[in-house]
C-alpha cells in the first residue's frame, strides 16, 4: 500500500474504535489544545507565543508530553526571572537545553525568525510551527511514530531518526491523506498517531 493508503486505513480505524462514536476520535483537538498550553504559559511569564512554542519544541525530541510543558515551563520562567547569571535549569540533552535557553531570550513575534534556532530538524520546526498557529493548512509532523504509520511500520525502528526519504514519503501520504478525508493534516497525524500510541503503547505519551 501507498503511504496514503496506509494513513487513511489508520484513520478509519481510529474512527472505528472510537469509544465515544458522537464525537471526534481522540487526538482530533491535541494541536489545539497544546497550542493552548502554550498560550498560558506565555501569559504566564510575558514571553510571546512564537517563542514559547519554540521552546517547547526545542525541548520535545524523545520527551513525555507532560515532561516537555514542565521542562518548557521551567526555561521560560528562567529565561524571565532578572536574573541573566542564572544557569539553565538541567532538562534534556545539553544541545536541546542551548537551544531552548536561547530561544527564550528572544522577542519574535512570529515563528519565521525561530526556526532556524531549531536546527535543521524538520519535525521539531514544523512541531514549532503548529504549536504557534495550530490551523496551518499544510503542516504535517513526521516523527517515528508518524512515519511507522505512513511506511507500515517497515522503517524506521522506533529507536533511530526518520530518515530524509521517508520523512519525504510520510509528509506526502499525510497530505495526501489529508486531501482525500477533506481534513486537516495536523488532524489526521494527531488522531492516527494517538491511536497508534494507545494500541502499542497504551500506558505512555512519548514524543519522539
Amino acid at each position: 500500500m501507498s503511504a496514503k493508503q496506509h494513513i487513511v486505513e489508520r484513520y478509519m480505524q481510529a474512527e472505528n474504535d472510537n469509544p465515544n462514536p458522537a464525537e471526534a476520535p481522540p487526538g482530533t483537538m491535541w494541536y489545539i489544545e497544546a497550542h493552548h498550553v502554550v498560550l498560558g504559559i506565555a501569559a504566564d511569564t510575558g514571553l510571546t507565543c512564537p517563542v514559547v512554542a519554540g521552546v517547547v519544541s526545542a525541548l520535545s525530541p524523545r520527551q513525555k508530553w507532560e515532561r516537555n510543558v514542565l521542562d518548557a515551563r521551567r526555561v521560560c520562567e528562567w529565561a524571565t526571572d532578572g536574573n541573566p547569571g542564572s544557569n539553565v535549569p538541567n532538562v534534556s540533552t545539553r544541545a536541546n537545553r542551548n537551544k531552548a535557553a536561547a530561544i527564550a531570550r528572544t522577542s519574535h513575534r512570529t515563528i519565521a525568525p525561530i526556526l532556524p534556532m531549531l536546527g535543521q530538524g524538520r519535525k521539531t520546526r514544523a512541531f514549532a510551527r503548529l504549536l504557534a498557529n495550530p490551523h496551518l493548512p499544510l503542516a504535517v509532523v513526521v516523527d517515528t511514530h508518524a512515519a511507522r504509520i505512513a511506511l507500515g511500520g517497515l522503517a524506521p525502528s522506533e529507536y533511530s531518526a526518520v530518515s530524509a526519504a521517508d520523512y519525504d514519503r510520510s509528509e506526502l501520504g499525510y497530505l495526501r491523506a489529508a486531501d482525500y478525508l477533506g481534513i486537516q493534516p495536523a488532524r489526521v497525524q494527531a488522531v492516527t498517531w494517538t491511536h497508534y500510541r494507545n494500541e502499542h503503547y497504551p500506558t505512555t505519551e512519548s514524543e519522539d
